[in-house]
């Protein structure tokens, strides 16, 4: 697959505009869908970024530890996480990344049967995987999903060339990341289509 190196960012709570991203390199974003209205993507952000043509892509995460929850786990937050991306317009067909955000592979926890659950209840084509390095590789070494963001935590300075999108720096209250007062993480795309999408 072609790679390509496009700049984005991603957070949680808070407002930036597309002129603000512009104005700072960045030309897609990662936003969240989750039972939390107030850190989530609304359909009218989606409409001004789309018509600013500024890209999104989609992560899932109700609870940082919930790929412990194992294959039905995975199951529900998938079919729900794509029932709340169709309300604010992501395009059928479109993948979200699934978070896994604490350091599973040191903890030991096998994050397969939650992929597993969360690719036969929405097909593979639409589930990725957020997660560090060794977490991340024993998803794709079972081609469990198709979609995957590296996050530069939890990967011991090493990347995984399978990934479609690297976090290659993350805020950190020594190291304060904001773009418009808004605290965020830097991106790097490594593919052409990363699961970005624009509402028609």
């Amino acid at each position: 697959m072609e790679t390509a190196h496009r700049e984005g960012v991603d957070w949680a709570y808070g407002n930036i505009s597309p002129e603000a991203l512009k104005n700072a390199g960045k030309d897609f974003i990662i936003r969240y869908v989750s039972s939390d209205p107030s850190k989530c993507l609304s359909a009218s952000e989606a409409r001004i970024y789309s018509q600013a043509g500024i890209d999104m892509a989609l992560v899932f995460e109700d609870q940082a530890g919930a790929a412990r929850g194992g294959y039905s786990q995975g199951e529900h937050d998938a079919r729900y996480a794509h029932e709340l991306a169709r309300k604010i317009g992501m395009p059928d067909g479109r993948p979200i990344y699934l978070a896994v955000d604490f350091d599973a592979a040191s903890e030991g926890v096998d994050v397969r049967p939650y992929f597993r659950g969360a690719a036969a209840a929405v097909g593979r084509d639409r589930v990725g995987i957020y997660a560090g390095l060794h977490t991340l590789q024993q998803v794709a070494n079972d081609d469990i999903v198709d979609w995957y963001w590296q996050t530069y935590a939890w990967s011991h300075h090493q990347w995984d060339e399978r990934a479609h999108i690297r976090q290659v720096l993350i805020y950190l209250p020594e190291n304060p990341i904001k773009i418009a007062r808004v605290p965020v993480d830097y991106n790097k795309s490594r593919k052409i289509d990363f699961g970005q999408w624009k509402v028609s």
